[in-house]
């Protein structure tokens, strides 16, 4: 709908998420395309659970507004959806809805609608969390280091257990026998049985990012 009395609008597109309480929150609001009837909005990345709190089936509510400078924007209308509904990925099929504004709907016999709001592009983007890693197959090599404590002497005095001999390394610096074979058994364990790489095993979903232009 065209709003401005001298020009064309302004439109804005805001999307709200339902609250389990009721009502909406608004989670999303786009910059303004100036003075056009078809705006095209910029591609954005938000998280699933920003978006619908990870929840594919919440109501979402995309609401779009002809801005004002002064902050009092315009209402032109709005649409229900949800999530798995607009992506193609989750089986969606919807590409296109009618913006509806029940005030004009109220005052005109012949109101079908006040535009529509079109989804372009809708993607999903798993995004790995470090626990996924590891159910697939990660490993992480673990280096443990030993803070000597003062109370064993000065390092340049012979009779301190922290002695430098600048001949020969400290006690403290060489590997015991048990560690040597410990560190050879690991060795050998990793080269005869190396776990499934990340790759060729499924992780759990964690998080999603969508990217929209309608």
């Amino acid at each position: 709908d065209k709003k401005d009395l001298f020009g064309k609008s302004d439109p804005i597109v805001e999307i709200a998420k339902a609250q389990e309480g009721g009502g909406f929150t608004v989670v999303y609001r786009s910059q303004p395309v100036m003075k056009t009837l078809s705006p095209r909005w910029a591609g954005f990345d938000i998280s699933a659970q920003k978006l619908c709190s990870g929840d594919w089936d919440r109501s979402l509510k995309f609401s779009v507004w002809d801005w004002n400078r002064s902050g009092s924007h315009d209402f032109i209308g709005s649409c229900t959806t949800t999530l798995r509904d607009i992506c193609p990925e989750r089986g969606g099929q919807v590409f296109s809805l009618d913006l509806i504004n029940l005030e004009m709907k109220k005052k005109k016999k012949k109101y079908t609608n006040s535009g529509k709001i079109n989804f372009n592009i809708v993607k999903a983007t798993s995004i790995h969390s470090f626990v996924d890693f590891i159910n697939g197959g990660c490993q992480i090599n673990l280096v443990c280091a030993i803070d000597f404590t003062a109370s064993n002497g000065k390092p340049h005095l012979p009779s301190s257990l922290h002695y430098n001999d600048p001949y020969r390394p400290g006690h403290q610096t060489q590997p015991t026998a048990a560690e040597k074979t410990a560190e050879s058994a690991h060795s050998s364990s990793l080269r005869h049985n190396r776990p499934a790489s990340l790759s060729n095993r499924r992780s759990p979903r964690c998080s999603t990012a969508i990217t929209t232009a309608t």
